[in-house]
């Protein structure tokens, strides 16, 4: 459709005198244009304003607003700024020429007219009119789509100048475009990420970069924002072909994606009525750290921790209050979890289970009993205990070095066999194995 002059093209002929409209318009009817016609400045503006036509044919000699007063009237006005004019007159002197061009006219056709001539201007002019239009369309729709991303771009050079960045970039780095365009986007990215990215870019520009492309095509990184703010992104570079060498990095937020991520984990592994960690979890946690115990020849300790009569409980207060009462002592059991490699875990039914790291058999009975009376200062009534008048725990505890004739599995049986010892001998009590 660009280079499609005729049919569509519409020409503004602006002449005071109807036998030169009459004039232009037999020249240039056959070839198809639909044109508009007005013999006052004032009226021309106002039609261009209104339709937006492909050219301008405008006659200098007019009363009130001369051509010269329109032309740069029209150029003023972002509605008809970017309309071509071309004057036709018979005002040919060097002087009537030059002020045309400063008044924004692109060419002049001068009386008397030929046919040929003005139609092959008309064409020509129409055509790169169309062109104009047809890229700042693209350009608006360009701009329109990367402005309206979701994903964050920035744009710069092998050097790694910013030349351009869309808002959604902006919002993601929190900061405004005159401080980002010109700067590197060392301030903007993680430094030494940012570095390692310009040498890439350098590289790739001068040849040489194939190597690590697979490496920056698409990677996970943090933005600190200058309120302090960190979050995670996705980053992947493209390379574009300009007049020069320029390279895009898009920008997709992984703080949503994160949240749903760390979300079904703890989901995964934490117990829904406690919201500590459920048995899956624990079983995970137990060989990790006798993974890590075996390498630093050091204890591990797992206290099994049983409610002492809660089937009693149930039946005399409810499931309701059974599960109340669950949930109070998983609170108090998880404070006892104060380091990375202490765990609090709901083993199953009225069953709880602490994983200790790194304590020596002593130490873990003055936790694990401590746990214990912890339990029983809660002081839940329960009133079909034959043990005690409020709710209490029996609580079996071991510890292993692990070696190779060792295994988890030994590590639970000890616990488990601690546990029925504490509740064989009257329950409300602490035994440890090791």
């Amino acid at each position: 459709m660009i280079g499609n002059v005729g049919g569509e093209a519409s020409v503004l002929i602006v002449d005071d005198l109807p036998e030169n409209i009459g004039v232009l318009r037999g020249m240039l009817a056959p070839e198809g244009y639909q044109l508009y016609a007005a013999m006052t400045g004032e009226h021309a503006i106002k039609i261009a304003r209104q339709y937006s036509p492909d050219l301008i044919l405008l006659d200098v000699s007019m009363p009130g607003m001369n051509g010269f007063e329109t032309c740069y009237a029209l150029r003023q006005d972002s509605a008809t700024a970017s309309i071509p004019v071309v004057f036709v007159t018979a005002h040919s002197a060097t002087a009537d020429v030059v002020a045309g061009f400063r008044a924004g006219a692109v060419d002049y056709i001068g009386k008397p007219l030929r046919r040929e001539e003005v139609c092959a201007r008309v064409r020509t002019h129409i055509q790169n009119s169309r062109l104009l239009k047809w890229q700042r369309s693209q350009t608006e729709e360009f701009r329109a789509i990367v402005n309206n991303m979701s994903e964050g771009l920035l744009m710069f050079t092998p050097e790694g100048v910013v030349r351009f960045v869309n808002p959604a970039a902006l919002h993601l780095i929190g900061q405004v475009e005159e401080d980002v365009t010109g700067r590197s986007i060392t301030n903007l990215l993680p430094p030494t990420f940012a570095q390692s990215l310009i040498r890439y870019m350098l590289d790739e520009t001068a040849g040489s970069g194939e190597a690590q492309r697979a490496f920056f095509s698409q990677k996970e990184i943090e933005i600190r924002r200058p309120d302090g703010n960190i979050f995670p992104v996705d980053f992947s570079l493209s390379r574009i072909f300009l007049r020069e060498p320029l390279f895009v990095g898009v920008m997709h937020d992984m703080s949503t994606h994160k949240a749903s991520q760390d979300e079904l984990r703890r989901m995964i592994r934490n117990d829904p009525l406690t919201g500590i960690s459920n048995r899956r979890h624990l079983d995970d946690f137990v060989s990790q750290e006798w993974q890590r115990a075996q390498r630093s020849g050091k204890a591990i300790g797992l206290a099994m921790i049983d409610v002492d009569h809660f089937k009693q409980y149930n039946d005399e207060l409810g499931h309701l209050a059974g599960d109340r009462c669950l949930q109070r002592i998983a609170v108090e059991i998880r404070k006892f979890a104060r380091r990375s490699t202490d765990l609090a875990a709901r083993y199953g039914g009225e069953e709880f289970a602490m994983v200790f790291a790194e304590f020596d058999t002593a130490h873990s009975f003055r936790v694990a009993d401590s746990l214990r009376r912890a339990v029983s200062s809660l002081a839940l009534p329960h009133p079909a205990s034959p043990t005690s008048s409020v709710v209490t725990v029996s609580v079996g505890m071991a510890t292993l070095v692990p070696s190779a004739q060792l295994s988890v599995h030994d590590l639970f049986a000890k616990a488990d066999a601690a546990l029925y010892e504490a509740k064989r001998s009257g329950r409300n009590k602490t035994i440890v194995v090791n």
